[in-house]
């Protein structure tokens, strides 16, 4: 599956583990936008669009993955690119579903 027009919007001089907003396109078909990537404890990971519940005031995700290997997929891609963009980036990346961390050579593909 393609990932297309991957725009990264960084954060100047972030206060907060948010670095930067991103949008994207799959197979030039549809785009999605509102994520986040952060820099978490274990390094950059990528938060999916999310709204505040007015009535308890927590924040709930509102795109769900059901296929871990396009999440991460996504996940790679996204941060792959903003390491591009940003020369600060931290050079650690999320750990992968088998606890190992990500490489920027890790090949994870979708059929």
């Amino acid at each position: 599956m393609d990932i297309t027009n991957i725009k990264i919007f960084p954060i100047q001089n972030p206060k907060g583990k948010v670095v930067a907003m991103c949008s994207f396109s799959l197979q030039d078909k549809i785009t999605f936008s509102g994520f986040s990537i952060l820099n978490g404890d274990k390094g950059l990971w990528i938060s999916t669009p999310s709204r505040k519940n007015p009535k308890t005031g927590k924040y709930a995700s509102y795109v769900f993955f059901n296929d871990k290997t396009l999440k991460s997929l996504i996940d790679k891609t996204l941060i792959t690119e903003y390491k591009k963009t940003n020369k600060d980036a931290p050079k650690n990346s999320p750990k992968s579903d088998n606890g190992e961390f990500l490489d920027d050579d890790d090949d994870i593909s979708f059929p």
